[in-house]
């Protein structure tokens, strides 16, 4: 983990939405009784199995060693950079194209080196993942265990609200992700932590896809969030009139792998040979 990012930061305390923490370690352990809170969140999405590396998609789609660096470095490209203004990347193809491939890759070289966040990959064919139910306490998880410093943040949030792992989306994500990284926007930040959501298309309902980009592009274009997301999967029309609308089109960066082109707000990657702006 790359400490060097929360440089700054006043370890001994920590205030978070006036509650007042006095922190030895740079963490600090809310319980229920002798229960970590964080504990109650792992139970409720430990049969989900979503994350990059989690033994329920093993062996997982990956690139082969050398292939794809050129989509890679056209991803870190457009969204790793504090100031740039692709706050998503939506990669898209048809089916076998190796989009999931590229987002493990991905995530693989993220947690490597750093930046990877946390990751959410769905499957058509699994009911814990074809639903968005999950997602974004599977993502508040993975920020407090890949972030030291949002940890408490998170687990505070979960302690004022027990009942917000049957909240709504909405509710979910503005208290267990945005508010938590909000509070870390005061310091100074390296490089964006990613956000990798594979096989957005999987999740079975339409309007649920549909709410998820909603709620993640609101934030994305309306506050310091400081999280960058790469987000894959077939272009279903729904999808698309999302990404599309005039508030959130100008902060998404635009991969298709049918014909291997690329759009962003700043035209990244066009030094690469092989992508083409649209």
């Amino acid at each position: 983990m790359s400490m060097h990012m929360f440089a700054g930061m006043d370890s001994d305390t920590i205030s978070v939405q006036g509650a007042r923490f006095f922190n030895i370690t740079g963490d600090q352990h809310i319980r229920y009784g002798n229960t970590d809170v964080l504990d109650t969140l792992r139970e409720v999405i430990g049969n989900v199995g979503a994350s990059y590396n989690s033994s329920n998609r093993h062996p997982p789609p990956r690139c082969d060693p050398g292939s794809r660096e050129d989509v890679l470095s056209i991803i870190r490209q457009s969204i790793d950079s504090p100031t740039s203004e692709d706050r998503l990347v939506w990669l898209h193809g048809p089916p076998g194209i190796g989009k999931t491939a590229i987002a493990q890759t991905f995530a693989e070289n993220g947690a490597k080196e750093g930046y990877l966040a946390t990751s959410f990959f769905f499957s058509r064919d699994d009911p814990t993942r074809n639903t968005s139910r999950p997602i974004f306490l599977h993502i508040a998880y993975g920020l407090a265990t890949s972030i030291p410093y949002l940890r408490s943040a998170i687990r505070q949030a979960i302690q004022n609200n027990g009942h917000i792992v049957y909240a709504s989306l909405e509710e979910q994500f503005q208290k267990l992700i945005l508010e938590p990284c909000q509070f870390l926007s005061q310091f100074k930040w390296n490089f964006p932590w990613i956000v990798v959501i594979d096989g957005l298309d999987e999740c079975t309902d339409s309007v649920e896809r549909q709410r998820i980009l909603n709620i993640i592009l609101n934030a994305c274009v309306h506050s310091d969030i400081r999280l960058r997301f790469l987000v894959c999967g077939r272009l279903e029309q729904d999808i698309g009139e999302v990404l599309n609308t005039d508030a959130f089109s100008p902060f998404v960066a635009r991969i298709s792998l049918g014909n291997y082109s690329i759009t962003t707000s700043d035209q990244a990657g066009q030094d690469s040979s092989t992508a083409q702006a649209q």
